[in-house]
């Protein structure tokens, strides 16, 4: 027989093999000292009965009190149908230690008196059943009943002793496999994901443990989730449930638990964990008797590492949003822009169109007014371009007063008319700290191709901007294939080698 996992499984496979071992001994041993007839086929019977019970309790790990009242009647009938009644107590020992490790402390104990008053009753009925002759030692048999049931309470609270151990076990793997897992997430959603599996598996190794996880909200408390055995998981609880104070991580009892039974269906009591760097979240520990000391110290320990786990995705998140966001302007700066464009170029699943923008004369601004007046005049035309976009599309500065847009699902007709509106923005005389502000800009536009490249769809656009500033500034001119050798000369007249192109690569 293969050996199952967890120590509980295993002590319950060694105790069922000592049981049907000790009971097939002590049945072979009254068919050869010559037990006949009716005992011989009672003792065969109660025989097959007790084996077929605990084989049955074994592989379903139930104990019904239908069950217990099978092997007291079976206990019985095998000891009246021995010369003793004593030599019931071959396999009763056992049997009495594989009992003790299924079911509750309360139905142990009425198994273990069941037993003994089984073996108590054959006493008097030995004398009256069919086949006995002559006498035996009473005193034997009584005087091994209260041995019999100490032994079954000492089995108990061993076995109360390996339950707990193998259930520490249990939710100490749940939280080792949640930090593993959190090893390998940084997203948000996939910690909590891996949060809610950790407590659903502590609930299940903490007997009678239910978890809620609720937010207090200015009306109502309102329900995130459930774990555990609930018969009506609630989507919202009554308000004025929660304590008014708990620290982070602090246990704090419910007092009136009687609207949260109520909700839940199960009674019971209940205590409030105050969510760390959460305020105004709680998880919320219900069992129906005491809530188990060992289970509320395992949720704590994963709301902590939940805690950190979440303080870490936000700096992740934060520093990810850092590296492709221009500090200056809060657009997307040139690396999530060129992943942007490759990534849309890529998918061709739709047209693009790419605007690229260089401000005119910004360096004079920047010369007569300060670099304080230039950083405000390049938010402003950040503002100009979200404006005059739409969510889909990506705006980018490039860095210094170059720009770019990147317009997803559009043709050449709609890229000009987003231009010209730009134009017109940028170009009104605006006031920034306190100076007035003229500037321009020129835009050059490229529509994409079947099967070209970003570098490729990058230079069209920096061919057509160089081609729009050589024609007077501050206007928009549109990439033309029939007409590269117009733009080629365009960028020589720019007397500059292409540097958007050279850094987009």
């Amino acid at each position: 027989m293969r050996r199952p996992p967890g120590l509980v499984a295993q002590a319950r496979q060694v105790l069922l093999g000592c049981a049907l071992l000790a009971l097939a001994l002590t049945a072979v041993g009254q068919a050869v000292s010559g037990a006949r007839g009716s005992s011989l086929t009672l003792v065969l019977t109660a025989t097959v009965v007790l084996a077929a019970s605990w084989l049955w309790r074994y592989r379903t790990e139930a104990a019904p009190l239908a069950l217990d009242a099978v092997e007291m009647l079976a206990t019985a009938a095998f000891a009246v149908a021995c010369p003793d009644p004593a030599i019931a107590f071959g396999f009763a020992f056992s049997a009495s230690w594989l009992r003790m490790l299924f079911g509750s402390s309360r139905q142990a104990v009425v198994y273990g008196l069941g037993i003994v008053l089984a073996i108590g009753a054959a006493v008097p009925l030995w004398e009256h059943f069919p086949g006995h002759a002559g006498t035996f030692v009473r005193a034997g048999a009584l005087g091994a009943l209260p041995v019999l049931f100490l032994t079954i309470t000492v089995a108990r609270y061993l076995a109360v002793i390996l339950f707990s151990h193998e259930q520490s076990q249990e939710r100490d793997a749940a939280l080792l496999r949640f930090g593993n897992r959190l090893m390998d997430v940084t997203e948000r959603s996939d910690i909590i994901k891996h949060a809610w599996v950790a407590i659903e598996q502590i609930c299940r190794s903490t007997p009678g443990l239910r978890a809620i996880v609720v937010r207090q909200s200015t009306q109502d408390v309102m329900v995130l989730g459930s774990a555990g055995d609930l018969r009506h998981p609630p989507t919202a609880l009554p308000s004025g449930l929660l304590p008014t104070a708990v620290a982070p991580g602090a246990v704090q009892p419910l007092n009136d638990v009687g609207p949260l039974s109520q909700a839940v269906g199960l009674a019971g009591h209940w205590v409030a964990i105050g969510m760390p760097r959460q305020a105004g979240d709680f998880v919320l520990l219900g069992c129906p008797g005491r809530v188990p000391t060992d289970g509320v110290v395992a949720v704590q320990s994963l709301l902590n590492q939940l805690a950190l786990a979440l303080q870490a995705s936000d700096a992740h998140e934060a520093l990810w949003t850092q590296a492709r966001t221009d500090s200056l302007t809060g657009l997307a700066n040139r690396a999530a822009f060129s992943s942007a464009l490759a990534s849309h170029l890529d998918r061709g699943t739709s047209a693009a169109t790419l605007l690229l923008l260089d401000l005119d004369d910004f360096k004079a601004v920047n010369d007569k007014f300060g670099h304080a007046v230039g950083d405000e005049l390049l938010r402003h035309v950040a503002d100009r371009l979200r404006a005059a976009t739409r969510p889909t599309d990506v705006c980018a500065r490039l860095g210094g007063d170059e720009f770019a847009v990147l317009l997803t699902e559009s043709n050449a007709a709609f890229a000009r008319a987003i231009a010209e509106r730009l134009i017109a923005q940028v170009s009104t005389p605006v006031t920034l700290c306190g100076r007035g502000v003229h500037i321009g800009v020129s835009i050059g536009v490229a529509c994409s191709t079947p099967g070209i490249t970003d570098q490729d769809l990058v230079h069209r656009a920096d061919l057509a901007m160089y081609e729009a500033k050589g024609k007077g500034k501050n206007r928009v001119h549109t990439f033309d294939l029939s007409n590269v050798p117009l733009f080629s000369t365009a960028l020589d007249r720019a007397h500059a080698p292409d540097p958007l192109l050279s850094q987009l690569r």
